[in-house]
């Protein structure tokens, strides 16, 4: 801290998620999309931030790989449809005996 405060390089942060993935922000700056995947499923997290440049919202969408539209009204995201073969697949482990004493 006491270079980074010598240098001028010294920022507050504030930790958003612990595994946030592809962060987008949009063109207007005040809002940020990322996934998260604490979850069995992905989860696009959508931040609002105010004047003040603090989050003023959040809303979570079901998929991943979110981007905004260029004029910033809307967002589109990858997701996929429940699906009994999909749950399946998701518990899927890997096993793998050796043969070898």
């Amino acid at each position: 801290r006491p270079i980074a405060l010598l240098t001028g390089e010294y920022y507050r942060t504030t930790e958003l998620a612990r595994d946030g993935q592809g962060l987008v922000w949009s063109r207007d700056g005040g809002r940020l999309a990322f996934t998260t995947e604490l979850t069995e499923v992905p989860r696009t997290i959508v931040l609002r931030f105010g004047e003040d440049g603090r989050v003023a919202g959040a809303d979570t969408l079901p998929g991943r790989r979110a981007v905004f539209s260029p004029d910033g009204g809307s967002i589109a995201y990858l997701a996929t449809a429940p699906s009994a073969g999909l749950d399946s697949a998701r518990s899927l482990r890997l096993f793998v005996l050796s043969t070898r004493r």
